[in-house]
């Protein structure tokens, strides 16, 4: 059988103890290579992982061999062995168009307007009161929405700092 061999990780079938049908790990320590009729059933000697006493009293010592095991990819029944499960990873990256649907650039584009004020006493640069959001000149508005563009990880290429002189 292909890919049988010494060493390889596989799932037992439990079929003894309280947890009969549970999938353990399990590694093959003898794929039997001079026994062409084991070799093409897939049987093979296999030291098995189980969980201790929770699997039953037979597994307190965490050893446990199961010899001359059948291959069993389709019912996968107890007492026999069959190759791991791949499990797909679950889907939790988010895509850059769903972060765009999240990030209104303008509602923090004046949370970010509102926070400067914050802390300058709603003073601008030139120590002039700072008029609401609503009333600055759009060029304005579109300079804050740059900066919170940058801050939200979007502008790094786009940015550009004023060359020191």
């Amino acid at each position: 059988m292909d890919g049988v061999t010494e060493g390889r990780i596989v799932h037992y079938v439990l079929n003894v103890g309280n947890n009969i049908g549970a999938h353990r790990a399990a590694m093959i320590v003898n794929s039997w290579p001079d026994l062409p009729v084991y070799q093409k059933e897939g049987r093979v000697n296999l030291h098995v992982f189980p969980d201790f006493g929770n699997d039953g009293d037979m597994y307190n010592s965490g050893i446990s061999w199961a010899t001359s095991t059948p291959y069993d990819e389709v019912t996968k029944a107890p007492g026999t062995w069959h190759w791991i499960e791949r499990v797909e990873p679950a889907k939790t990256s988010v895509t850059t168009e769903q972060i765009r649907a999240v990030f209104d650039q303008k509602a923090l584009a004046r949370q970010a307007y509102y926070a400067y004020g914050s802390v300058t006493d709603f003073k601008n640069f030139q120590g002039n009161p700072m008029p609401e959001w609503e009333a600055l000149p759009e060029k304005i508005q579109q300079a804050w929405m740059a900066a919170a563009r940058f801050a939200w990880n979007e502008g790094y290429q786009a940015a550009t700092l004023p060359k020191s002189e």
